[in-house]
């Protein structure tokens, strides 16, 4: 009798306990939910909303505003993983530029990668400035992204830099040309289209990196 009453107590008290496949199940939901509440951010900021609230971000995403603090912590936290998503969006158009390449077509392979990144980046960049001043987050992102770029930059043009009387200034400058806001200013101050922004690019690193006398 005692052994059956202690086996119906153990069975009991097991049964309550939550199966791998539920565990694995409410998980796997969770995950799709902070997936869809990602994607929901992501979706306003593309359609030009530079700052997409708790309630618009559940109800594109088909949640709470509550699910929303559940998963993250605040909106600062919400739009770094928005960030981190976009990487993943843009790693397809990132590819090696050789230095073994002759310099012009050096030239037109990076400009049309970097310009290709910088406009599939720029509602959320435009958003992410919005943000900025009072986020750590993003400003780390933005530190992280801009040191990314400097060294594609001196990596892609390290013979024409190395070359150059005043290296550093080439390199700076060279950054500038090829950096978001030189490209926000074409397209949304100056209104030139993609065609003729890319122009401008690529004529301005052109005279930065081959009418140049060496240092010889």
């Amino acid at each position: 009798m005692g052994n059956t009453t202690v086996d119906t107590e153990t069975k009991t008290q097991g049964s309550d306990r939550p199966s791998s496949a539920e565990v694995d199940g409410r998980t796997a939901r969770a995950h799709r939910t902070k997936d869809a509440i990602v994607e929901a951010c992501l979706g306003l900021i593309d359609e030009g909303d530079l700052r997409p609230t708790a309630p618009r971000i559940a109800e594109r995403a088909g949640v709470s505003v509550r699910s929303v603090f559940q998963h993250f912590d605040d909106l600062d936290s919400l739009f770094a993983a928005v960030g981190k998503r976009v990487i993943v969006r843009i790693t397809g158009l990132i590819a090696h530029v050789s230095t073994a390449t002759d310099i012009h077509d050096r030239i037109e392979a990076f400009v049309q990668q970097r310009t290709a990144v910088h406009e599939a980046m720029t509602p959320v960049l435009r958003a992410a400035s919005v943000h900025a001043a009072s986020s750590e987050v993003i400003q780390a992102q933005f530190a992280e992204g801009h040191d990314f770029q400097r060294l594609q930059v001196a990596e892609v043009f390290a013979p024409e830099i190395e070359a150059a009387p005043d290296s550093a200034a080439i390199l700076n400058a060279l950054v500038v040309a090829l950096a978001w806001p030189t490209w926000e200013l074409l397209r949304s101050r100056q209104d030139l289209s993609t065609a003729q922004a890319r122009a401008v690019v690529t004529a301005t690193v052109r005279a930065l990196t081959t009418q140049l006398p060496t240092s010889d």
